[in-house]
């Protein structure tokens, strides 16, 4: 099916069913994850599905669906890194990280209402609300590791791969004119 005419039929639902089947999608893409030797924080497109749900259907289903996938993991569905879920993961060491998605995502919608539409503004955007989510994800981390090493395991070894993401993210974004 063209992806055009699936974004048609998606933005034709009400918001509340948008956001329940967004939140299938978000939890379907943890499927892509790759475990990093000796850390607490896998490699993830997540974020970005994340970050792209806010953009593409805008703040408030974005903030909808990544409350509903936090609450869908919580409550056993396998929608976390490596097929993990229940509320463990939402207290654990890298729950910062999926508590930063709903405001992630409303943020990147929000932002994407006030900013221009263009490449390097859309690149902007994704870039500022992952912020959000490594801000949030590094803070819970150090709770449980101190911050230096919550720095050093949860932020820096992610940095160039997220920029590489985040530039993927803007060419889908920004070719498909959504």
């Amino acid at each position: 099916m063209n992806l055009s005419i699936t974004l048609k039929k998606i933005r034709a639902l009400s918001d509340i069913k948008k956001a329940i089947l967004l939140s299938f999608l978000l939890g379907a893409s943890s499927i892509v994850c790759f475990k990093t030797p000796y850390m607490p924080v896998h490699w993830i497109i997540q974020n970005q599905i994340c970050l792209m749900i806010g953009y593409v259907f805008g703040a408030r289903v974005g903030l909808m669906s990544a409350s509903l996938f936090l609450i869908e993991g919580a409550l056993g569905a396998p929608f976390f890194s490596m097929g993990r879920s229940g509320l463990g993961m939402i207290l654990g060491p890298s729950g910062g990280y999926l508590l930063a998605y709903p405001l992630a995502a409303a943020l990147c919608g929000y932002l994407k209402k006030v900013m221009p539409k263009n490449a390097a503004s859309t690149f902007v955007n994704l870039f500022v609300s992952n912020l959000a989510i490594y801000t949030l994800g590094v803070l819970q981390l150090a709770f449980f590791i101190g911050v230096k090493k919550a720095m050093w395991l949860g932020l820096i070894p992610f940095i160039a791969l997220d920029a590489i993401k985040t530039v993927f993210a803007t060419f889908i974004l920004c070719a498909r004119k959504v």
